[in-house]
């Protein structure tokens, strides 16, 4: 099953049943045909859309705090982008995740 808000002009909001029976939400924050944005929620992890420097959004155009994955943003390595409201600040990716 499939909901969503058709309009592609506005922020977009789709609930889907996963064909291993999992639901999840995904949204879309920009027009689908220029591609520059989007989350995918289910019951385990988010997962932000792909993009990089060369396509990343304009940070001027996003509010602080708004967050990007950039595949080659750390100097060719994959990172986060965070924006400051008028540019993109690199989060970089650290070590793997460890209980110990």
């Amino acid at each position: 099953m499939t909901i969503s808000i058709p309009d592609s002009t506005a922020p977009r909001l789709v609930y889907s049943t996963l064909a291993n029976g999992d639901t999840c939400f995904d949204t879309y924050v920009a027009d689908a045909a220029q591609d520059q944005g989007g989350i995918h929620f289910d019951d385990a992890a988010c997962r932000l859309h792909n993009t990089t420097v060369a396509n990343a959004p304009s940070a001027s155009n996003w509010s602080a705090g708004s967050m990007i994955y950039v595949t080659n943003g750390d100097a060719g390595s994959a990172c986060l982008g965070v924006s400051d409201g008028t540019n993109w600040k690199v989060v970089s990716l650290g070590a793997n995740i460890s209980a110990t």
